[in-house]
C-alpha cells in the first residue's frame, strides 16, 4: 500500500504495544518465544532448525532450515527485542495490509534471505576453503524480518517521529539505517552475530519487494522518488548510489525482469540519473523555448494587423484570417511540445 492511500501520519499511535495485538503478529511473537525455549533446553535442535550451510543440502538433509532459521533466536536479548518489535510493527502493518499480504511479505523475505545467506556462505567457503563457515556457524534470527518490516514503515510513514530507546527522537525514514548500524556493530563486537546476514538481505529484499513487486489494486510497486534505494543512506551518498542503481536497473531490464514483474519500466518514475535523461531534458527545454518564441511572433503579428485595419469589414476579415493562422500555429506548438 502506498503512503498516499493512508490517513494522516500524525494520527498514528505507537503507544500501548500490548493492546489490541493482531492475531498473526501475536502468533509470530509466541512462535519466536517457543523456539528460543526449545533450543535453550535442547541445544541439539540448533543444528536442525538454524541455517548451518554444510547441513542444509548435505547429509543429513536439513534443507528446511532455510525457512526455520529466521524464526529461531539463540540470545535472550534478541528474543526480547524481536518480540517487542513484531508486536509494535505488526500493530501498524497488519491492519493496513491485511493478514494475507502481511504473511506473504514475511514468508517471501524469510525464504529469499535464507537462500541468499546459504549462497553467501558457500561463496565464502569456495574462496577461503574454511570448513568452519559450512559447519560451525548457526545463522538464525528474526531480526532479518524485523529489518524488512522497518522498510515498510519507512515507506508508509517516513515523516512519523518516534523515539529511540524512548529518549532520542528520529523520523521513521531512518529506521532501516539505524537497524543496519546496530546490527553491524553487534556483528563486529560479536554481541549477536548470528542474524547479521538476514538483516542485510531483509532490508534489501524488503525494499525490492515493496519497490517493484507488491500489488496495490492496479498499481505494482512504489516507484516514488522518496523510496528509491539511495534514500536509505545519508544524502552525501545519494548520487553515487543512484548511479549504481541505474546500472542494476538496466541489468534487470536487459534480463526482462521488469516486464515479468509488470513494473519499473518508466525510467522517469524510477528516478535514476542517466545521461540520456539529461539529454532528453535539454531537448525538451529547447522545444518549449521554440514554441514560446513562435507563439509570441504570431501574437505580435495579429496585434499589428488589427491596428492597421482601416474598416470594420476588412478588420473582421483580417481577424478571421489571423484566428485561423493562430489556430494553425497553436496546433504546430502542440505538436512541438507533444514530441517531447
Amino acid at each position: 500500500m502506498l503512503p498516499n492511500d493512508l490517513p494522516n501520519q500524525n494520527n498514528i499511535n505507537f503507544q500501548n504495544p500490548f493492546k489490541n495485538i493482531p492475531r498473526l503478529s501475536k502468533s509470530i511473537a509466541i512462535l519466536i518465544t517457543l523456539t528460543y525455549i526449545l533450543c535453550y533446553f535442547f541445544p541439539n535442535l540448533l543444528t536442525i532448525f538454524t541455517l548451518t550451510p554444510g547441513l542444509t543440502l548435505g547429509h543429513p538433509y536439513h534443507f528446511f532450515n532455510i525457512i526455520t532459521a529466521p524464526f529461531v533466536d539463540i540470545y535472550f536479548s534478541t528474543v526480547f527485542f524481536n518480540v517487542m518489535s513484531i508486536i509494535i510493527l505488526g500493530k501498524i502493518l497488519e491492519p493496513i495490509w491485511g493478514s494475507k499480504e502481511y504473511l506473504q511479505y514475511i514468508f517471501i523475505i524469510t525464504f529469499v534471505s535464507g537462500i541468499m545467506t546459504y549462497i553467501t556462505s558457500v561463496f565464502f567457503f569456495m574462496i577461503t576453503l574454511n570448513e568452519t563457515i559450512m559447519y560451525s556457524y548457526f545463522w538464525c534470527g528474526f531480526s532479518g524480518i524485523i529489518s524488512a518490516l522497518t522498510v515498510a514503515i519507512k515507506q508508509i510513514y517516513p515523516k512519523k517521529e518516534i523515539k529511540l530507546l524512548f529518549i532520542i527522537p528520529f523520523q521513521c525514514n531512518y529506521l532501516p539505517l539505524i537497524t543496519f548500524i546496530f546490527s553491524t556493530l553487534s556483528f563486529i563486537f560479536q554481541v549477536t552475530p548470528a542474524s547479521y546476514p538476514f538483516v542485510i538481505y531483509g532490508i534489501y529484499f524488503g525494499w525490492f519487494y515493496l519497490r517493484f513487486v507488491q500489488r496495490t489494486g492496479e498499481t505494482v510497486g512504489d516507484l516514488s522518488e522518496n523510496f528509491r534505494f539511495a534514500t536509505f543512506f545519508p544524502s552525501i551518498l545519494h548520487n553515487p548510489i543512484d548511479k549504481l542503481s541505474s546500472i542494476s536497473y538496466h541489468l534487470f531490464e536487459y534480463c526482462s525482469l521488469w516486464e515479468k514483474l509488470g513494473s519499473g519500466r518508466d525510467l522517469d518514475t524510477f528516478n535514476v540519473n542517466l545521461p540520456n535523461r539529461i539529454n532528453d531534458s535539454d531537448d525538451a527545454k529547447r522545444r518549449r523555448k521554440r514554441a514560446a518564441i513562435l507563439l509570441e511572433k504570431r501574437l505580435a503579428q495579429q496585434e499589428n494587423n488589427m491596428q492597421s485595419s482601416s474598416s470594420s469589414s476588412s478588420s473582421s476579415n483580417i481577424n478571421d484570417d489571423d484566428t485561423d493562422s493562430t489556430s494553425n500555429d497553436e496546433e504546430t506548438i502542440d505538436i512541438i511540445i507533444e514530441d517531447e
